[in-house]
């Protein structure tokens, strides 16, 4: 038995049955299936995912989460730009939800930025739209502008910027913004 599972063969399966198999997984597994070649982000595009990127949390590290799959959310380090950790949001001891630190895995597709990263997100999702994007703060050594041209066209509902951030290096994403703060 084992034999006949090692050789099936995943994309030989009829068009409507391989997109039911696809719907069954979540959401990681679903951009792991994105990443593997243009014909897979293809088919993961074509199932309209309705959900959109919840939002983008700026620190120290880079969080972003979703809706519909609000129990996942990504990091993405300024230092290692070509990886991406998928972290599950799970029920400590007394039942609230935290965040769990250890990743539930780590994606690494070589030569990828923040900008690919998030390409790849948003050519999943039925609603490419941003709800959220909360800039407090970009390490000393890192450059801003590699953010704001990573989502720069990006439709943006709602702007957070903190002091740390001048007027002018958030230019660029205000004709995307539909509120700021």
């Amino acid at each position: 038995m084992g034999d006949i599972l090692s050789t099936f063969l995943f994309f030989k399966l009829p068009g409507e049955a391989l997109s039911n198999v696809v719907r069954c997984m979540d959401l990681p597994e679903i951009l792991c299936l994105s990443l593997i070649s243009y014909k897979t982000q293809q088919l993961v595009k074509s199932l309209n995912i309705d959900s959109q990127i919840s939002s983008i949390h700026v620190t120290d590290e880079v969080v972003i989460t979703l809706y519909d799959f609000h129990h996942f959310y990504f990091v993405w380090d300024y230092n290692y730009p070509e990886i991406l950790e998928v972290v599950e949001k799970i029920p400590d001891e007394n039942g609230f939800e935290g965040w769990r630190n250890e990743g539930l895995m780590t994606l690494t597709e070589e030569g990828f930025d923040f900008g690919q990263w998030m390409s790849q997100l948003q050519s999943i999702f039925f609603e490419p739209e941003i709800q959220c994007v909360i800039l407090n703060n970009i390490p000393a050594p890192v450059d801003a502008q590699w953010f704001f041209d990573s989502i720069t066209g990006s439709g943006i509902k709602y702007l957070t910027i903190h002091e740390s951030f001048s007027g002018n290096e958030c230019r660029p994403l205000l004709p995307f913004v539909k509120e700021l703060e």
